[in-house]
């Protein structure tokens, strides 16, 4: 990997011998401003086109760089999709546990109702029981009450004869 040099050219114009000024090593120093005015100045010369391969090498850096940054969100959200994923099926989970649980308190709803009901009528038996059977029983004992009769003495048993 090539390490970026630092541009720190005054941005200065002037040429002046190209064969001196106009090197590969100094043209990495050198602003976009003074890199294209080389390409003008030279007009489609030798210089013209090393300007031209050092402005390539700064987009293709320029694009290795943003292409590194790419792939790095790429596998950031390959990561968080796989999170996403995952926690999705948590909550499937959790939502078939939900429903299990619903169908369950629905069907103890059910019988807890059926329940009450059946506390409800035999509560009212009981209550028309309790009232009925003490006058059931008043009834009972006054028809089966045996009514005193009239006792009569046994007969007087004849005198006995003596020997």
């Amino acid at each position: 990997m090539t390490e970026e040099t630092e541009i720190y050219d005054n941005d200065d114009r002037s040429f002046g011998s190209w064969y001196e000024i106009c090197t590969p090593a100094k043209m990495k120093r050198w602003t976009e401003a003074r890199l294209f005015a080389c390409i003008t100045e030279n007009g489609g010369g030798q210089f013209s086109r090393m300007a031209e391969s050092e402005l390539a090498r700064r987009r293709n850096l320029e694009l290795k760089t943003r292409i590194e940054s790419l792939t790095d969100a790429t596998h950031l959200v390959v990561v968080a999709t796989d999170d996403v994923k995952q926690a999705t099926r948590g909550v499937q989970k959790e939502v078939a546990i939900l429903a299990a649980s619903s169908e369950k308190l629905e069907t103890l709803t059910i019988k807890l109702n059926n329940l009450t009901w059946t506390l409800i009528v035999l509560t009212a038996l009981a209550v028309i029981l309790a009232v009925v059977t003490p006058i059931g029983i008043e009834v009972w004992k006054a028809q089966h009450s045996e009514t005193p009769s009239p006792q009569t003495a046994p007969a007087p048993e004849p005198p006995k004869p003596s020997p």
